[in-house]
C-alpha cells in the first residue's frame, strides 16, 4: 500500500512534461496536478485520475470510499470543479488558473 505522497510521486511522474500531443498527459493535467500536490490539504488526500480529471480521497481504495466526492478536470485551458453525480453542463467552478479550484475545492469541505 502507498502513502498519499507515494501515489502522488507515481502520478506527477506520469505526467510530466514533456507531452506527446493526443496523449493524456497535457500541459493543463500537469498544470492541475502541480497546483493540487502544492497545496498542503490535497497533498495529504490520496490522488486519482479519471480520463482528464482529478479526484482526492483519504482512501487509498474505492471500496472504502464513503462520499462521493468533486471532480476537477482540465482540457483547453480550463478547470472545472465538477459535483457528484457528474452530469454534462453541471460545473460548480470554472477558471483559467488551476490553482483557484483547489481554494474552491477547500471551501467545499
Amino acid at each position: 500500500m502507498r502513502t498519499p505522497e507515494e501515489e502522488w510521486n507515481v502520478i506527477l511522474g506520469e505526467y510530466k512534461p514533456p507531452h506527446l500531443s493526443n496523449s493524456r498527459a497535457t500541459e493543463e493535467m500537469w498544470q492541475l496536478l502541480s497546483a493540487a500536490h502544492n497545496n498542503p490539504t490535497f497533498r495529504a488526500l490520496y490522488p486519482s485520475i479519471s480520463t482528464w480529471s482529478l479526484t482526492v480521497s483519504d482512501a487509498d481504495s474505492f471500496a472504502d470510499i464513503k462520499d462521493e466526492l468533486p471532480a476537477v478536470s482540465a482540457a483547453s485551458g480550463e478547470y472545472r470543479v465538477l459535483a457528484w453525480p457528474y452530469r454534462e453542463g453541471v460545473c460548480l467552478f470554472l477558471t483559467s488558473d488551476p490553482t483557484s479550484t483547489f481554494v474552491v475545492l477547500a471551501g467545499l469541505g
